[in-house]
């Protein structure tokens, strides 16, 4: 049997002790169990590290603390140095996951041999749920087309929608959330 390929899930923390153990349980109940788990808590002053804690009896799960808040740009910037996983996913404490989609997301981006999956997604909130789809499917785009996409809303600039791999950002030091900055979704994608 072949060895699997690690996922590294970086999970920035940020005062989410509400939503932390529901999403964290998420990640958990995954199909594909070659992940890691970089939570990296931003300064929180809530209980969120606490219930983070807990989630170190699972060897793929680390936890780091940010002295200071560094915001969501500069946490998922470390996120990527402490990597280590072939493939790197981006996971906000507030949302959950389906239990295969590990397995879905590694099955499709060596199938279609990209640099970066991107996948639909369910949004929700307490009023009613909404299927979010992209209208791009299988399509193969340079960037002048993806910027043209991001700006027509065809493609999300979230970054919890995409798949890519590491070595890509280990390699390119330049692929980096801008820091201080707004929009830095876009500008990552």
């Amino acid at each position: 049997m072949a060895l699997k390929e690690t996922v590294t899930v970086v999970v920035t923390i940020f005062n989410v002790e509400k939503y932390l153990n529901e999403s964290l349980n998420s990640l958990k109940k995954q199909t594909y169990k070659e992940f890691e788990v970089i939570m990296i808590d931003d300064a929180s002053t809530d209980n969120s590290y606490r219930i983070a804690e807990k989630y170190l009896t699972d060897k793929r799960f680390k936890l780091f603390k940010n002295t200071v808040n560094k915001g969501l740009s500069g946490t998922r910037n470390r996120g990527i140095e402490l990597a280590t996983g072939k493939y790197i996913f981006y996971f906000d404490p507030d949302d959950l996951l389906p239990i295969n989609l590990f397995e879905l997301l590694v099955n499709e981006i060596k199938l279609s041999q990209s640099d970066l999956l991107c996948f639909n997604y369910l949004k929700f909130s307490d009023e009613f749920p909404q299927n979010v789809t992209s209208i791009v499917k299988k399509k193969e785009f340079n960037q002048i087309e993806t910027i043209k996409l991001l700006l027509s809303k065809k493609l999300t600039p979230a970054p919890w929608a995409y798949l890519t791999y590491l070595d890509i950002l280990k390699e390119n030091k330049l692929i980096r959330f801008p820091e201080g900055k707004n929009f830095e979704d876009i500008t990552y994608i």
